[in-house]
């Protein structure tokens, strides 16, 4: 860097520190700032950055220089990436190791078509509300059938082993179904619960057009979260106490249903918002270790706005924990 490039780089810090220092102590507060507009709600994520804060630091920043390149090395859930597209920057670029946070950051940033969105969520739910409807002992009376038998509160047996009593309940049936299989998916999930959700998927891979089908997938990670036996309300792996386990009964369709319906309607406000500014942003999003940043050429970004990651361990949020059950 030459000493004039130096020149100017210290002469925009001080303007910058100058606009700073002039804000009211309660600026960065937003307290009554919507904070779930366009696409930022459309999945929950741990220690999310409120969306306020980057808008304004963008605005803030475009006062005193061109801002035609924007980065979040850490972009978890992409609230970074969603307001530099409404702020209609140029090249964004995300990055982060969670495949569920770049999963989210993807779906959240890919401006759908609201007709066609529409459309094939109707056909979706049709599909999946038929099934039900057709199949409806099958889904709804497998609870009963295991709790003659089994504690479907308890790690073992159950818990442990449900792909095998799954298995053994779908032939008794004589129904075509696939059992998802992983580890102590019983601890985590009843058996009509199970069932729900694997149909929903079921239909949910049928939709051909691969946009759409991320977003509803999207829709989908978060039911998984909610009908699961996890404590709400919490980003780490704790389940419910026993009991409340035995009585909890979850809607799994309703739950599907409702959320997809509410990111519908988030998309298109991102839409519409992005159409008026004229919108024209690349986003690229990325799976680098932000130590060495091979996707990123060096000296290619005019602003990085970022929150760091608080850790995984004991005491600090549970990025890895949060994610397992929708991953899996």
């Amino acid at each position: 860097m030459n000493k004039k490039s130096i020149i100017n780089h210290i002469e925009t810090d001080n303007k910058l520190i100058s606009i700073l220092k002039k804000l009211p102590n309660n600026y960065w507060d937003f307290k009554y700032e919507n904070t779930k507009e366009y696409t930022h709600s459309i999945h929950s994520y741990p220690a999310v950055m409120v969306s306020p804060i980057s808008r304004n630091i963008i605005n803030i920043v475009r006062q005193i220089m061109e801002v035609d390149s924007l980065f979040d090395p850490f972009s978890g859930s992409g609230t970074v990436l969603v307001e530099g597209m409404l702020a209609n920057i140029k090249t964004i670029y995300g990055n982060d190791i969670n495949p569920l946070a770049i999963f989210i950051s993807k779906v959240k940033t890919n401006k759908l078509n609201i007709n066609k969105l529409k459309k094939e969520a109707s056909i979706l739910l049709k599909q999946i509300n038929d099934d039900y409807n057709e199949n409806i002992d099958f889904y709804e009376m497998a609870d009963e059938y295991f709790e003659k038998t089994l504690d479907l509160t308890s790690k073992d047996g159950w818990g442990n082993d449900a792909p095998v009593y799954l298995k053994k309940y779908v032939d008794s049936k004589k129904i075509n179904f696939e059992v998802p299989n992983f580890k102590n998916i019983g601890y985590w999930f009843k058996p009509r619960v199970i069932l729900q959700l694997q149909m929903i998927k079921n239909h949910i891979l049928k939709i051909e057009d691969e946009n759409i089908r991320n977003f509803v997938f999207a829709a989908f990670s978060e039911s998984v979260r909610l009908v699961s036996n996890r404590r709400n309300g919490e980003f780490k792996m704790f389940r419910m106490p026993p009991i409340k386990v035995k009585s909890f009964k979850p809607n799994v369709l309703k739950e599907f249903t409702d959320i997809l319906d509410k990111n519908i309607e988030k998309m298109n406000g991102f839409a519409e918002a992005c159409n008026k500014n004229g919108s024209i942003s690349k986003v690229r999003i990325f799976n680098n270790n932000v130590i060495d940043l091979f996707d990123i050429d060096d000296s290619s970004i005019d602003l990085v706005i970022t929150s760091p990651p608080y850790g995984d361990s004991r005491t600090t949020v549970a990025y890895g924990e949060y994610s397992r059950l929708s991953l899996q």
